[in-house]
């Protein structure tokens, strides 16, 4: 039998191409985040804002300044304000969640790294 025999049709994995294996579709957007640590994280951060790279049903991607001390494993309460009035909407939401640290890249770059931040369960609206 050849390489990919038990494959089904359509679902080789192309040369050069990555698999894809974030479990939801992320959506591009710059959202305001407010991150409170909670008691006996790794490394304690006072309250924080920050803006999203991305977000999904499962997670979040944003970006922090090096002097911030956000590790892995770090559990934090996340409020993300979702600016619904200027899409028409007679008011603007927020979504709370619990979230863990699950990946933090620095860049060398420039001074800042980039966090991702898995949701512990599925964020929740609530009335501001």
């Amino acid at each position: 039998m050849g390489i990919g025999a038990n494959a089904r049709p359509g679902t080789e994995e192309k040369v050069g191409q990555k698999e894809e294996r974030r479990k939801w579709p992320r959506l591009d957007v710059a959202l305001k985040i407010r991150l409170k640590s909670l008691a006996g994280a790794l490394q304690a951060v006072e309250e924080k804002f920050f803006y999203t790279k991305n977000i999904s049903t499962g997670g979040l991607l944003f970006d922090s300044d090096e002097k911030t001390a956000v590790a892995e494993g770090s559990i934090y309460d996340v409020e993300i304000s979702m600016p619904l009035a200027k899409y028409g909407f007679t008011s603007s939401r927020r979504l709370e969640a619990r979230g863990r640290v699950c990946r933090v890249e620095n860049l060398k770059e420039v001074e800042h790294a980039c966090v991702a931040l898995e949701f512990m369960a599925p964020p929740r609206f609530v009335t501001p």
